[in-house]
């Protein structure tokens, strides 16, 4: 196989591996900015949903995680993802698949990313980032979490 497809392939078996850990671990990163807005919103909770054909009919429901129809990043998601973790020092991070998003008061992203410590001889590892990019576009780290795929 040619790298970047091993490399897409191997993202989109990492995305449904994560996706699985995702229903089963409560999304805790996204409960956290979910938390923050509900207590402002919890008067007016409504339940939107919103039937997106491209994505085969499949349903997103405001505050639930909904998959990437296409783990590859594009231009957009990768100029997000590098603002969101340009003022983080001592590691890389480099974008591999956009795995979800979940539409909240704003919207949370969850990147699967190649993290590299900035020394001579570092060896890198997978983390889930979570960006928080609320109504004006500003971004915020909601969290990283280190991916053990030896599992």
């Amino acid at each position: 196989m040619k790298p970047d497809t091993s490399r897409n392939l191997a993202a989109k078996v990492v995305a449904i591996g994560l996706i699985s850990i995702f229903a089963n671990a409560g999304l805790a990163a996204g409960c956290k900015a979910m938390d923050k807005k509900a207590n402002a919103d919890k008067a007016e909770t409504k339940i939107i949903e919103v039937t997106n054909e491209k994505a085969g009919g499949q349903v997103a429901v405001t505050g639930g995680w909904q998959a990437a129809e296409d783990t590859a990043v594009t231009e957009s998601q990768k100029a997000l993802f590098e603002k969101a973790t340009e003022k983080l020092l001592g590691v890389k991070y480099e974008p591999v698949a956009y795995l979800a998003s979940q539409v909240v008061s704003g919207k949370n992203h969850c990147f699967l990313a190649k993290a590299t410590v900035v020394r001579p001889g570092a060896e890198p590892r997978y983390t889930l980032v979570y960006i928080y990019e609320d109504l004006q576009n500003n971004l915020e780290i909601l969290d990283i979490k280190d991916v053990d795929l030896a599992k």
